[in-house]
């Protein structure tokens, strides 16, 4: 279950504001407009906690909040669990009866008296929600606020910032085996083992606390039963931070003891924050859960705040994320669709309308180095603009294209056409071009990720605001075939370069994929398979990140020699740049594949540029 719309009734200085969340949601504003309010709300949702009163609306405690929120890839297992269904006909029933889509909506109201919470499906027959039966369903939370510091703890105070994150990398396998004694036991049979030696002895202590609680009432007519519900095992963690310029006297640097890091600032709290994003990121560890994070560019350098909203929207590919933020850097990598901007009037929190134009404005978010340069070439990321430029360099080496033209064009790395970054670069474009009689081209280089380029156009088109939109040229727009530039590298042709692989298993584990790939896509077009799954488990960049071989036995169902192929072209992909495959291969062989379908782009560029010359 995921996050779609979340509507805040009387809730501190939300008087009543509705919005959209999607799978990385930014709420950008001024401090004390409100931000954490908003989260503290869904938290409050999320943990069935109890109203206070200094969260009610303007301290009027006859108008308690009310809190609702619509939930989107909810599965008939989890409406059978929140209408406590005696059988699936009665299931069957009730999504027949409310048209069921895979949405739910719930509203979370408070007790006048105790200010306890409780929860009611908004739906025909209005049917109350039990407050476990809810959070066995939800996702949860892991809340990360924008002070961090020793004492910081989360919303629940339970547990630190970093801490939460840990548990997102230490996840428990129930059937990972540990040998002692000779023997080899699964966490499971271990937990097992210990909850039937644990029932023994409240058996026996059942035993006796019912023998003197009959005394005490005189009679045998009531008993006392203790079960053991669940056995778990808990591990507590500590981490602390090695200083390798302190020396001990024994000469060993992890002998001077280091420092635990909750103790730290909260720079170096960020930096461990972002260490642990990226490395749940590589690890690709599945855990259900919405990770909500103020300011996650607090102190970091900038080059830091780039990476962190990276990692973050990496994580969101598999887990929703809702982010604040302040920083240009951060806001500039995102879409508009993703961004939320609020404000406050006379104490009261609202959520406005606004053009890309009036974000740059605020958060100063600056172009690129565009003035120099009559034409501009924007990328998604940074791996095509590394593509681009070794391309644009093999067509100067091999005579393809003069390299004073070549010099010409800039190739900027936008993180995407739809981020606030583009808009900013868009904006200053449209000036000059307004200024200087549209004497300045620009383009734009976009792939596929899994639709088709009609599909890509239109949806290009449909979020294209404000000057993006004036200076919009269809004809200067290249959509991609492919789903990223990494489909054009899994080629028979080009693998060889990559690794030292065959050239028939070089065949064999293209076609492999690219079968897997056009199956899964036309399951994801009949809607037997979530967009979201198919980008996630099918997209080509699983081809070249390394896995755990059960990914590629089960998911994409390869067998032990297609694994032993495909790491080994893992392994020569992570020794290698972008830049230095594309410089080992001849010009007429990248030609050859797929790739052509860049080059016929760099060519229609360059004879433009050309063209303008004369």
């Amino acid at each position: 279950m995921q996050i779609k719309t979340v509507r805040i009734e009387r809730f501190k200085s939300i008087k009543d504001i509705t919005f959209d969340a999607s799978e990385l949601t930014a709420i950008v504003g001024k401090n004390n407009y409100g931000k954490t309010a908003i989260y503290e709300a869904i938290q409050m949702f999320f943990n069935c906690s109890k109203v206070n009163t200094k969260d009610i609306h303007m301290n009027r405690s006859n108008q308690l909040p009310i809190i609702t929120i619509e939930f989107k890839d909810v599965t008939i297992e989890n409406l059978h669990t929140l209408l406590k269904s005696k059988n699936e006909s009665d299931t069957d029933t009730w999504v027949s009866e409310n048209n069921f889509n895979g949405y739910l909506t719930i509203t979370a109201t408070f007790n006048t008296n105790s200010h306890s919470i409780s929860y009611n499906l908004v739906s025909t027959g209005k049917e109350k929600i039990n407050n476990k039966d809810l959070k066995i369903c939800l996702p949860e939370i892991k809340y990360i606020s924008s002070i961090r510091q020793p004492e910081d703890t989360t919303f629940n105070n339970k547990t630190s910032n970093i801490q939460q994150l840990m548990d997102l990398l230490t996840s428990e396998d129930e059937e990972e085996e540990i040998s002692f004694d000779k023997n080899t036991h699964s966490i499971s049979s271990i937990k097992k083992s210990l909850k039937q030696h644990e029932e023994r002895k409240v058996k026996q202590i059942s035993q006796d606390i019912t023998g003197r609680f009959q005394n005490i009432l005189g009679h045998d007519s009531l008993s006392i039963d203790i079960n053991v519900e669940s056995t778990d095992i808990v591990y507590k963690h500590k981490t602390k931070i090695i200083d390798h310029d302190i020396q001990s006297h024994s000469g060993d640097y992890s002998a001077n003891g280091g420092f635990d890091i909750l103790s730290s600032g909260t720079g170096m709290q960020s930096v461990m924050i972002l260490t642990i994003l990226e490395a749940y990121v590589e690890h690709n560890v599945e855990k259900d859960f919405i990770l909500i994070i103020e300011e996650p560019e607090v102190y970091l350098h900038p080059s830091l705040q780039r990476k962190m909203i990276k990692a973050l929207k990496k994580v969101s590919e598999s887990n929703q994320v809702l982010i604040s933020s302040h920083s240009p850097l951060v806001v500039s990598q995102l879409s508009p669709s993703q961004l939320i901007s609020i404000r406050k009037n006379n104490g009261i929190t609202s959520i406005i309308d606004y053009e890309p134009e009036d974000l740059i404005n605020e958060l100063g978010i600056k172009p690129d180095d565009v003035f120099q340069y009559t034409n501009v070439l924007f990328v998604e990321g940074s791996d095509d603009k590394e593509l681009i430029q070794a391309l644009v360099t093999k067509y100067v080496d091999n005579n393809l294209v003069d390299e004073h033209v070549a010099d010409q064009l800039k190739i900027l790395d936008v993180d995407g056409i739809k981020t606030m970054s583009f808009y900013a670069n868009a904006r200053i474009m449209n000036t000059i071009n307004s200024s200087f009689h549209k004497n300045y081209n620009f383009w734009i280089l976009t792939d596929s990720d899994g639709d088709t380029p009609d599909e890509v156009k239109s949806e290009i088109e449909k979020d294209l605001k404000g000057d993006s939109r004036k200076i919009y040229d269809q004809s200067k727009l290249f959509t991609l075939n492919h789903y990223a530039l990494e489909s054009y590298f899994i080629n028979d042709k080009i693998l060889p370069f990559i690794a030292n692989v065959t050239a028939s298993d070089a065949e064999r584990i293209s076609k492999r994929y690219f079968d897997i790939y056009r199956e899964k896509r036309e399951m994801k077009n009949q809607s037997l398979l979530k967009k979201v799954d198919f980008q996630n488990k099918f997209k080509p960049k699983n081809f070249f990140d390394t896995k755990k071989d059960v990914f590629y036995e089960m998911t994409w169902q390869l067998d032990i020699t297609e694994i032993e192929i495909i790491k080994n072209i893992q392994q020569g992909w992570s020794k290698r740049s972008i830049k230095e495959i594309i410089e080992s291969i001849d010009i007429e062989t990248l030609m050859d594949t797929d790739m052509k379908e860049i080059t016929n782009a760099l060519t229609d560029i360059f004879n433009t540029i050309k063209k303008k010359q004369s």
